[in-house]
């Protein structure tokens, strides 16, 4: 028995083009099903990474509110290891139109060293699923007390 016949059947049964044409399909169902079912994004990479963060015209009851250091049950924030507060810097004219820097009487800087789990992702970290880079503001989440601020430094341990 001949493979292909003279009318051009494979085994004397299907048309060879017909049989080409049957397979690609059947290749294009099978890999369209293993597209769909197929998970490409690998799973994040999370690390503890340490943040300094500046937030300046803070108002002097949430600078009292946060808590010096150590670890931070709730919010988005793993610990503490550093808080500054001092008076918020005003730019304000003499008599002769000069520019004088003078404290605040009342609102205050608020800079702190912060721990917060950062996802990797091609190589940049994440956190709260924005950039986590130099000049970014960032919202930092302590449970008890929110704060807004803008990223002075960003220590990786990698």
């Amino acid at each position: 028995m001949e493979v292909i016949d003279e009318k051009g059947r494979v085994f004397g049964i299907v048309n060879v083009i017909d049989l080409v044409v049957v397979l690609f399909l059947l290749a294009v169902v099978a890999a369209g099903t293993a597209l769909v079912l197929s998970d490409p994004r690998p799973e994040p990479q999370t690390e503890s990474v340490t943040v300094t963060v500046q937030a300046e015209n803070v108002q002097p009851y949430v600078a009292e509110a946060m808590p010096e250091s150590g670890t931070v049950d709730g919010g988005n924030v793993t610990s503490i290891e550093n808080k500054t507060v001092r008076p918020a810097t005003i730019i304000t004219q003499n008599d002769s139109g000069a520019a004088l820097a003078r404290d605040h009487p009342r609102l205050k800087t608020v800079e702190l060293d912060v721990t917060v789990e950062a996802e990797r992702r091609n190589g940049d970290l994440y956190f709260d699923n924005r950039r986590l880079r130099i000049g970014n503001d960032i919202g930092l989440d302590f449970g008890t007390v929110v704060l807004a601020g803008n990223v002075t430094a960003v220590d990786s341990k990698r």
